[in-house]
């Protein structure tokens, strides 16, 4: 992307799940989220986001990663179906 944006700043971002210390990527299908959201019910969840800005004239790259959590509820099959 620098070389296609020179003199410019360049933003890039993501964020990752863990529950239980494993990391929890995107459930693809019903089924698996089903089965992620009775793994996540009365649960902590960690939720990792990165940002890095890279200034494409001077080179200067900036990087950060906040984690946060958040806190399920119980949630019922009802909810979950």
């Amino acid at each position: 992307l620098a070389t296609r944006f020179p003199n410019h700043l360049i933003i890039g971002s993501d964020q990752v799940c863990v529950l239980d210390g494993e990391i929890t990527g995107k459930p693809h299908t019903e089924e698996n989220a089903r089965r992620q959201l009775r793994k996540a019910s009365g649960s902590i969840i960690t939720f990792y986001t990165g940002l890095a800005l890279y200034n494409s004239a001077s080179g200067h790259l900036q990087t950060e990663c906040e984690p946060f959590d958040v806190h399920f509820r119980h949630l019922s099959d009802k909810e979950i179906e």
